[in-house]
């Protein structure tokens, strides 16, 4: 597979995908390198698997990513297909057929431009055949499926019919993709400067032998035939509207200017020359005459010369020609000129004029002669005195001079002065005609210049407003730089970096309001937290340290921020922790000290005193342990001669016993609870009087 990287339709570069992996983005190390705001330093990777086949991934967050058309983060790629990447398009093609897409731009036809030729008169030579007609043109062969194998049809156009877009005006497009876009964009395939045309308006796609139009959501519709339509197939000479652009779909012969070859010649009217009665000077002056417009905004000097006598008449002509041709060719004949008259009867009456003038100049001379014998209620020129026909003579000459100068306001002003002392002198009424249109051409001239540099400046002022958006968006000023895409929207609706960037806008606005709940979130956990805190100081205050400490621990758990609280916390604990061993201490250390002395009840009971301080303390315990085990033989030893002396009778003895083995074993002994129940029942034997001692 190859990658070939556009902009503007203009190819910039061709990668070969030799490497698994493939970057595109503005930084240097890609290997696609795309200088657009639009896209992130690495925006796309393009990976090779090992089966051969491509894939595609968008990697950055921002910067939308188009696949034929519509919005794509990840795909598996095939040759024809194309990825646009802000401005930028890449197209992927196989090695073996490199792809070549041509776009055109059309722009509207400017109108003729009005030039003044040389002032010299020239001879109008014998006009061209006007029409040409094909006598047996080849019928055109319908579209063909060829099948290479027998699951896939591939379509094949006949080699001698071709699609095309015409425009007019001689601008044609070739349909040669299987699909081709239609809009604003540089990037379309065929570019329309239309303010109303959408940046992809339209595409027109071929499915076997058939064109489909089809509108892809643009804003004021694509009409077909003057109906607006969704998708719609056409047929050869359908009228395609875009915004104000219309063109036609046709299917034409290739080999057309080949065939052409083979046509007859039907010969136009010949244009007589204008009489020597409209030359503005003498016959035998040899000076220069006014130059007359011809059709579509040429200028031309028409000769002056007297018209030479013609053996037969242009109608005498023309009717031995069609009397020497076929049948058939008198048919296509009559149908050509009824044409030719169609259309001069459609044309600009002042430019028909000016093509016919040459030819008509001396009926139009003669006409005028009639009227200045018959008069028109002003003075003729043959009333004038000679002093004002020199002055209307010079008058004509000046003006002439200001015409072929092309200062047609003046020009006009002088002529003036002919006409308020006659009605007409000479070819006057004539250069002021061509004045007039001259002036007409020149303004619109001025008007389409100054509409030009109104494009221009608006261009200017576009790029101005979007490199100061972006270097705002940079600095992160989004406040500042939203305030300027209404103003880039008014000059260029659909800005494609404005639409990126208020999509940053909003998910830098989305940003902000999520880190504010965290925020506040936050400080209703601090607020807890330093409820918490003093609660536990209470406990504290209480004497109830584990439970103090207990809570302290609890709420370094949390996910607290705010320093202080924590670092006060911690000093708490510690604190609390001290305090506890100020209070087990002592007793653990009389512990020790009974305990060596042998008064093991003593330290039992310092040890237990410790332990209720502080549950935690192993060494409490350990003592309590061993002691226990002395003093519980010792119980067991007294309690056994308590028995004893129960059992003979001597009751002051066994109660004397029992109550040694109570002062000797904690509570929680089995022999404490031994004694203290012999005990119980030596108290109720006495109160009885029962001189006989209970059995044990």
């Amino acid at each position: 597979m190859r990658l070939e990287v556009f902009q503007h339709g203009q190819l910039l570069q061709e990668v070969s995908l030799q490497d698994s992996e493939l970057w595109v983005g503005r930084d240097d190390s890609c290997k696609i390198k795309l200088d657009d705001r639009a896209i992130s330093r690495k925006h796309a990777l393009f990976r090779s698997t090992q089966k051969g086949d491509l894939e595609f991934e968008k990697v950055s967050e921002f910067g939308g990513v188009k696949l034929n058309g519509q919005d794509a983060s990840q795909s598996k790629l095939k040759a024809g297909d194309r990825l646009e990447f802000g401005s930028y398009e890449i197209r992927i093609s196989s090695d073996a057929s490199p792809a070549k897409v041509e776009a055109i731009q059309l722009d509207t036809m400017p109108e003729p431009v009005f030039e003044m030729a040389s002032s010299e008169p020239i001879e109008v030579a014998e006009p061209a055949p006007a029409f040409e007609v094909e006598l047996n043109p080849e019928p055109v062969n319908e579209f063909e499926d060829v099948s290479t194998d027998g699951a896939t049809k591939l379509f094949k156009a006949p080699e001698n019919v071709k699609p095309i877009l015409n425009f007019g005006h001689g601008n044609q497009y070739e349909i040669a993709d299987a699909e081709i876009a239609i809009g604003r964009s540089q990037q379309c395939h065929v570019v329309l400067e239309d303010r109303r045309s959408s940046r992809k308006h339209s595409l027109i796609k071929r499915d076997q032998d058939k064109f489909f139009l089809k509108d892809l959501g643009s804003a004021n519709g694509t009409l077909l035939n003057g109906n607006r339509v969704d998708e719609q197939e056409l047929q050869s000479g359908d009228e395609i509207q875009i915004g104000d652009t219309k063109f036609t779909f046709e299917m034409v012969q290739s080999d057309y200017e080949i065939k052409k070859q083979d046509f007859i010649s039907v010969p136009s009217p010949e244009i007589p020359m204008a009489p020597a009665e409209l030359l503005p000077f003498a016959h035998n002056q040899a000076q220069e005459a006014p130059p007359m417009q011809q059709a579509f905004g040429e200028s031309i000097a028409p000769s002056f010369e007297a018209p030479k006598e013609e053996k037969k008449s242009l109608i005498g002509k023309m009717l031995d020609r069609y009397r020497a041709m076929t049948t058939k060719q008198q048919i296509i004949y009559g149908i050509v000129v009824l044409a030719g008259v169609w259309l001069l009867m459609e044309d600009d009456p002042v430019e028909q004029k000016a093509r016919l003038n040459t030819g008509a100049s001396q009926k139009n001379a003669a006409q005028k002669k009639e009227e200045k014998k018959v008069g028109s209620g002003g003075p003729t020129f043959e009333m004038l005195t000679p002093e004002q026909k020199r002055y209307i003579d010079t008058q004509y000459q000046l003006s002439f001079e200001l015409y072929k100068n092309r200062e047609y306001d003046t020009c006009l002003l002088e002529l003036g002065k002919i006409f308020s002392l006659v009605q007409d002198y000479k070819n006057a009424r004539e250069i002021e005609a061509f004045a007039k249109e001259g002036k007409r051409k020149l303004e619109a001239q001025e008007e389409e210049r100054k509409r030009k540099e109104q494009e221009r400046q608006t261009q200017l002022k576009l790029q101005s407003l979007i490199e100061e958006a972006g270097h705002l968006m940079d600095q992160k000023k989004y406040k500042e730089a939203e305030a300027l895409f209404p103003e880039i929207e008014l000059l260029q609706p659909e800005n494609a970096a404005v639409s990126e960037w208020r999509k940053q806008v909003i998910a830098e606005s989305e940003k902000i309001e999520k880190e504010k709940e965290t925020k506040r979130q936050l400080e209703e956990m601090h607020q807890k937290a330093w409820a918490d805190y003093q609660r536990a100081l209470g406990l504290e205050k209480n004497r109830q340290y584990y439970d103090a400490l207990d809570r302290f621990d609890e709420i370094l758990t949390r996910p607290l921020q705010d320093q202080k609280l924590i670092q006060t916390v911690k000093s708490e604990i510690s604190k609390v922790e001290k305090m506890i061993a100020g209070e087990r201490d002592p007793f653990l250390a009389q512990g020790k000290q009974l305990e060596q002395e042998g008064k093991l009840t003593e330290a039992y009971a310092a040890y237990q005193n410790a332990l209720k301080i502080d549950p935690m303390d192993s060494e409490a315990p350990a003592g309590m342990k061993r002691i226990k085990g002395v003093l519980t033989d010792r119980a067991k030893h007294l309690y056994t001669e308590g028995v004893f002396a129960e059992s003979y009778g001597d009751i002051e003895t066994a109660e004397k016993k029992y109550r040694e083995v109570l002062a000797v074993v904690p509570k929680e002994d089995d022999y404490y609870e031994k004694a203290e129940i012999k005990l119980k029942k030596l108290t109720v034997f006495k109160r009885a009087g029962n001189p006989e001692a209970p059995s044990p």
